[in-house]
């Protein structure tokens, strides 16, 4: 490309290029407070007037979550079924009240209080230009997310927003992408063949592809740190061989035993930093301490690691 985008290549992909509707999420959920991160960072892009009529219900609810499935198209409930996240993001035909806070005129308020019409098509407009916002930003926090738009609108209407001027638009099935399961919409040269949720076959990504280009900067000190654990441990090994064995020199134990102590004790000072920045949890963050301890098992947990985009950023 000639354009100089104000953007580097990896912050596209994210968003766009390397972007999938996924069928298939990683088996953990999505905070909230990832969600309100977006919401409070989306909500600043543009649209007409500075109205902000989007409203987005999380339906973390069985009751909510319910809803969303006996209104979907029976296609795509199995796929909101499988999503860790369920968005609904919805227009509210009230939103001229809030142009006190977004900066809207008095005047256009009144405007579109004697207008229902215009009010309805106006918001209707704005919301879809903002749920744009959303996916990119949802995008932009390493999430997968699939938008989904076959439901019966006026029985999910009933269901979550009987008491609120809020009138539902799509609904958006999100969560951390799966490694080997990327499998969603893709075009041109990106286009490629992987295997996706129950055996069927779309274009994507190859497994695993983004999470292995892209590596964060405490993950490319991670993954150098168990290469380092993992030589130290094996000329330690060696040493000790020689040392018990043949007993002809301790040279090796003397060399790689505080080479090895030091690698350790970095391995682990940079597994938990890694485990803090890229939010792995603690049953990851343990199996990662732990695994400094076998001889070479750094090597296989980085790997893994790697291919769960775990060390990519998020």
């Amino acid at each position: 490309m000639s354009t100089n985008f104000a953007i580097d290549a990896a912050a596209r992909a994210i968003l766009f290029t390397d972007a999938r509707s996924n069928l298939v999420f990683a088996d953990r959920p999505v905070a909230m407070e990832t969600v309100r991160d977006v919401w409070d960072l989306i909500k600043w892009g543009p649209t007409a007037n500075n109205t902000v009529p989007l409203r987005v219900l999380a339906a973390t609810s069985d009751t909510a979550r319910a809803a969303v499935l006996d209104a979907a198209a029976a296609g795509n409930r199995d796929k909101i079924a499988a999503a860790p996240l369920v968005l609904v993001a919805a227009r509210d035909e009230r939103f001229h009240e809030t142009f006190g806070i977004t900066g809207g005129s008095e005047t256009a308020a009144a405007r579109f209080e004697a207008d229902p019409e215009t009010r309805t098509r106006f918001s209707h407009t704005n919301t879809m230009l903002q749920t744009g916002y959303l996916i990119l930003g949802l995008r932009a926090a390493g999430l997968a997310v699939r938008p989904v738009g076959g439901f019966d609108r006026a029985a999910l209407d009933a269901a979550l927003f009987a008491d609120a001027s809020w009138r539902s638009e799509p609904a958006s099935a999100g969560g951390s992408p799966r490694a080997g399961a990327r499998c969603g919409r893709a075009q041109g040269p990106h286009r490629r063949r992987c295997r996706g949720a129950r055996g069927m076959t779309a274009g994507a990504t190859a497994p695993g592809d983004t999470a292995r280009a892209r590596l964060t900067g405490i993950g490319r000190a991670y993954a150098i740190l168990a290469l380092v654990e993992a030589i130290t441990w094996t000329g330690l090994l060696i040493g000790m061989g020689v040392k018990y064995g043949p007993q002809t020199t301790e040279i090796g134990v003397t060399v790689f035993g505080p080479l090895h102590g030091i690698a350790f004790l970095a391995y682990a000072a940079v597994t938990v930093i890694a485990a803090v920045r890229l939010r792995w949890g603690l049953g990851v963050t343990l199996l990662a301490l732990v695994a400094a301890v076998p001889p070479l098992t750094t090597l296989p947990m980085e790997m893994w690691l790697r291919r769960t985009g775990r060390l990519a950023p998020r």
